[in-house]
């Protein structure tokens, strides 16, 4: 349900609480003709014309929404940033620099002992 502004709202109460002030104190002064009834037509007339000139005033303009707003069920666009290729570096031989044979194990240190040769060197 749409949310009514706050200042048709207050008009719309001023009509509602004058119109049964107004009936009332037409019919009253009609029938028993009080002075009583003539105040309560009279103050019911003023809530109702106040009502109606308050509800007849033009709404000020809607701020538009900085942010674009979507419909419903439909899924918002998020731009991609363009992938950059990842430059990963060539793999290497490691060979024993006397004999250039392979390394079988490599140690934690990072030492390692040529098989063949009995060279040792870091890798």
């Amino acid at each position: 349900m749409a949310r009514m502004a706050p200042r048709r709202a207050a008009g719309l109460v001023f009509a509602i609480m004058g119109l049964p002030m107004f009936f009332t104190g037409a019919m009253l002064g009609l029938l028993l003709s009080f002075e009583y009834s003539m105040t309560s037509f009279a103050i019911g007339a003023v809530f109702l014309v106040i009502g109606i000139i308050v509800m007849a005033l033009p709404a000020p303009p809607r701020p538009t929404p900085s942010v674009p707003t979507f419909a419903f069920g439909s899924v918002p666009v998020v731009p991609r940033l363009a992938a950059t290729p990842t430059i990963r570096p060539e793999p290497r031989k490691i060979a024993c620099p006397s004999c250039g044979a392979s390394p079988s194990r490599v140690g934690p240190s990072g030492l390692t002992t040529c098989e063949y040769c009995g060279a040792t060197y870091v890798i």
